[in-house]
C-alpha cells in the first residue's frame, strides 16, 4: 500500500483513497501490488451502506480493472490463481449488493402495501358516509375524502388481492354515487316544495283575511317576492304546482290593471331561491 493511499484511509477519507489506487493502477495496469490495492478498496467501498447504483458502480470498476488486468499482466500460476480468487471476491460482493437491494426493496413494497391496504379501508369507510350522506354538503364532503384518499393510493404496487378490491370498490361507489345523488335531489326537492307550499298558504291567507292591505304596490311587492316569485316554478311537483297557480290566479283576480303588470314583472325579474 502506498503512503498517500494508506493515510487516506486511516484519516478514513476512502473516496479519495480509491482515487489515488485507481490513478495508480491506470498507469501501471500489470502491476500486481497496485492491482490487489484498487481491488480492495473499490470492494471495501462496495460493501458500504450507500446508494446501490454508486455500490455497483465500485463493483463494475472492479470489473473492469480485473479484465484489464488480466490483458495486461505477465501470466503464471500465481497470477492466474490471483484472477480466479479476484473474480470469486467480486461476484461474492455483487451478490451482496444484489441481495441487499432486493431486501430494500422488499421492504419498501411491503410499506407501500400496508399503506395501500390502510387506505383502501379508508375507502370502504367513507363508502359508508357516502351512503349515510343526507345532504348535499354531507356528500361533497364524503367524496372530497375519496379524491384525497385516491391520492395516496400506489395503484403500481397492488397486490392482486388489493386490485380486485379496488376494483370492486370503484364499481360500488359508482353506483352508490349515482344512488345517492337521486336520493339527496328528492329530498332537497321536496323539503324545497314543503317550503315553496308553506310560503303559497301564507300568501293565500293574507289575502283572503285582508285583501285591501295589498292594493298598495310595496305591500303587495315585499309579500309575492320574498314568498311567491322567489321559488322557481320549474322544481315545483304537479301538485306544489296546482295550489301555487290557484294563489297566483287569487292575487291576479284581487289586484288593479296596473298592479297586474307589476306582477308579471316581479315574477320575471324575482331572483330564484336554491334547494
Amino acid at each position: 500500500m502506498t503512503d498517500l493511499i494508506a493515510k487516506l484511509k486511516s484519516e478514513g477519507n476512502f473516496i479519495d483513497a480509491y482515487l489515488v489506487a485507481k490513478n495508480t493502477l491506470s498507469r501501471n495496469i500489470g502491476n500486481i501490488a497496485a492491482f490487489n490495492e484498487f481491488i480492495e478498496i473499490a470492494l471495501e467501498i462496495a460493501a458500504y451502506d450507500i446508494v446501490f447504483d454508486e455500490r455497483k458502480q465500485y463493483v463494475s470498476d472492479a470489473n473492469t480493472a480485473l479484465a484489464m488486468f488480466a490483458e495486461s499482466v505477465e501470466m503464471d500460476e500465481d497470477v492466474i490463481s490471483l484472477i480466479k480468487e479476484t473474480r470469486v471476491k467480486i461476484n461474492k460482493v455483487t451478490q451482496q449488493v444484489l441481495i441487499a437491494e432486493q431486501a430494500y426493496i422488499d421492504g419498501i413494497n411491503r410499506k407501500t402495501q400496508d399503506e395501500n391496504t390502510e387506505y383502501l379501508n379508508k375507502l370502504v369507510q367513507i363508502y359508508n358516509e357516502i351512503k349515510a350522506a343526507k345532504t348535499q354538503k354531507e356528500f361533497d364532503v364524503a367524496l372530497g375524502h375519496v379524491s384525497e384518499v385516491e391520492a395516496l393510493l400506489n395503484k403500481n404496487a397492488f397486490s392482486a388481492e388489493q386490485e380486485a378490491t379496488y376494483d370492486k370498490l370503484t364499481q360500488q361507489y359508482s353506483q352508490a354515487i349515482s344512488s345517492q345523488m337521486e336520493t339527496i335531489n328528492k329530498n332537497e326537492l321536496l323539503a324545497y316544495n314543503k317550503r315553496a307550499v308553506a310560503c303559497f298558504n301564507d300568501v293565500f291567507t293574507a289575502f283572503k283575511k285582508e285583501p285591501s292591505k295589498y292594493k298598495d304596490e310595496s305591500t303587495l311587492k315585499a309579500l309575492m317576492t320574498t314568498k311567491f316569485f322567489a321559488f322557481d316554478s320549474s322544481k315545483l311537483f304537479n301538485e306544489s304546482l296546482v295550489f301555487y297557480n290557484h294563489v297566483y290566479s287569487l292575487v291576479f283576480q284581487e289586484t288593479t290593471d296596473a298592479l297586474k303588470y307589476k306582477l308579471t314583472e316581479w315574477a320575471l325579474n324575482t331572483v330564484k331561491l336554491e334547494k
